[in-house]
């Protein structure tokens, strides 16, 4: 690998890290979501709302871990500490996916698009807490 592409890897990996951690926000919203729903009778509408923003947490979460492992990947290729083979092997054997032959930069670009996913998990998370708050406040 190039240097450009150890640079890149290792920017790529702060900047996924950085992101991953935004799943912090899970660990204060679901908790507080079944707080806000103890000895309350929830109506359909309410539990729908409930059950939607634990499953847009809980997809929140996996998300951001995949976020977090990937910027560890990133920054030992990027460290020169693996190669893009080992990486492969270590995706092989964990999770089955074949992935050998995808450049550097087409993993990058993936992982960011895994960002994209990440940000639109959370905002439906966060509007379902909200929407939460609202119909405790008002009832």
């Amino acid at each position: 690998m190039s240097e450009q592409e150890c640079k890149e890897s290792q920017i790529a990996a702060i900047a996924l890290k950085g992101v991953s951690l935004l799943g912090i926000a899970l660990l204060i919203t679901i908790p507080s979501t079944f707080i806000m729903t103890q000895n309350h009778g929830l109506d359909i509408t309410q539990k729908i709302i409930f059950v939607l923003c634990l499953l847009s947490g809980f997809l929140s979460g996996i998300r951001s871990w995949h976020l977090y492992f990937d910027s560890q990947l990133l920054k030992n290729i990027g460290d020169k500490k693996m190669s893009l083979s080992d990486v492969d092997q270590i995706v092989k054997r964990l999770f089955g996916k074949n992935i050998q032959g995808i450049t550097i930069e087409n993993r990058i670009k993936s992982c960011y698009k895994l960002v994209r996913g990440f940000y639109t998990l959370l905002c439906l998370h966060l509007f379902f807490f909200v929407v939460m708050i609202v119909f405790f406040l008002l009832v």
